[in-house]
């Protein structure tokens, strides 16, 4: 029997795949920001995590959620900015708080762990009901 040993991935761990790419992404931009351009972990971190965003929208909405209809892209977006401008806003808030006391890249591995839930459950409910 062909295929019978295929099982789709969970939504959590697509969503999970989606954020490594996304993560690798926005820890590449911070850290090329942070080490090279020599900019502020904070505001660092608002240019690389908006990198992460669209390249999330884009993968969550065909894969991730294989959204089929009902709210348009426009509206979806809307909702999946302010999830994430949430998330953000969190990140942010941990990475300008702990990178004094433990350096940036720990700082932002503290908030990429703390925005995670947020982001699973309220992209999956709010933003494309699935």
């Amino acid at each position: 029997m062909a295929g019978t040993w295929y099982q789709p991935l969970p939504s959590a761990a697509k969503f999970a795949l989606v954020g490594v790419a996304n993560t690798l992404l926005d820890l590449a931009i911070f850290a090329l920001l942070v080490n090279f351009a020599e900019w502020v972990p904070a505001r660092a971190n608002i240019v690389s995590y908006g990198c992460g965003l669209l390249n999330s929208f884009m993968l969550n909405r065909q894969w991730t959620f294989a959204y089929k209809g009902g709210r348009s892209p426009a509206v979806q977006f809307a909702r999946f900015a302010l999830v994430n401008l949430g998330a953000l806003g969190l990140s942010t808030l941990v990475v300008w708080g702990a990178s004094p006391v433990v350096g940036p890249m720990p700082a932002k591995a503290a908030a990429i762990v703390l925005t995670f839930g947020w982001n699973y459950f309220l992209t999956r409910d709010v933003v494309f009901g699935a």
